[in-house]
């Protein structure tokens, strides 16, 4: 077994469902919260869904907070709009969850999207969605040109591009205002 081999069985790895992979990727969810964790701050994890790899991510914080702690900020990083949706949310993985309980937020920065196969047809639609919006508005001529060129790109390769993810990442929030 060469290194290459041993560090991809070593790899830690952090688990989410699907429904949260399009948040990541356009990094409207940077942490997330666990009963427990093995991951240290620093640490390059992949991030998964159903075993399957979608981003390479860094550790940069392990913050520990009791269940009654939760703000409107760490509910915000981790892509909830607010404290009692993501309680909720909570609740569903932890039903016993109680005040008291010590919890671990996991704040994370996105490094590399390996796979976007599980969120490339809500890419697909929200590119049109944003092409149909802004082809309305000439203002917004320089964001219409770059969505036109992606529309038509391998969508992989440029979602890579953080640039072309924050562009998506403010097209998404303007549209769900």
């Amino acid at each position: 077994m060469n290194e290459l081999d041993l560090q991809r069985k070593t790899e830690k790895t952090l688990n989410f469902d699907q429904q949260y992979v399009f948040f990541i990727v356009l990094g409207l969810k940077t942490s997330t919260i666990r009963q427990a964790t093995d991951l240290k701050t620093n640490q390059d994890v992949i991030l998964t869904s159903d075993n399957h790899k979608f981003a390479r991510a860094k550790i940069i914080e392990i913050k520990p907070l009791k269940f009654s702690e939760i703000s409107e900020e760490v509910a915000q990083e981790d892509g909830f709009s607010s404290v009692v949706s993501l309680k909720r949310a909570l609740k569903k993985y932890y039903p016993n969850l109680s005040d008291g309980d010590c919890l671990y937020q996991i704040r994370f920065n996105v490094i590399d999207i390996l796979d976007i196969s599980l969120i490339e047809q809500k890419i697909k639609n929200l590119i049109n969605m944003a092409l149909a919006l802004l082809s309305r508005d000439n203002s917004q001529y320089n964001k219409l040109i770059e969505l036109r060129e992606l529309s038509g790109q391998p969508l992989l390769k440029k979602i890579k591009d953080e640039k072309i993810r924050n562009l998506l990442r403010g097209v998404y929030l303007t549209l769900s205002q």
